[in-house]
């Protein structure tokens, strides 16, 4: 979990927010540079999924986001 709360999307194509953990239902798109807020962290089998502060979830791989604000 970073420390700040906050998270910043470095993927060049960005990355999607989903209704649930396993990643479906998709509710919106985050651009490259992008900050988001972390609420906490969940497991989905054995992968990490972060839920943002709306409710939402994104994936926690180190390749497509970075803690902190960049």
């Amino acid at each position: 979990m970073p420390k700040s709360h906050k998270i910043t999307v470095i993927n060049k194509k960005g990355i999607h927010a989903y209704k649930n953990v396993n990643l479906t239902g998709r509710a919106k798109t985050f651009k490259k540079g992008t900050h988001v807020t972390v609420k906490s962290f969940e497991k989905h089998n054995l992968t990490t999924r972060y839920k943002l502060s709306n409710g939402t979830y994104i994936t926690a791989n180190k390749k497509l986001v970075i803690q902190g604000n960049y």
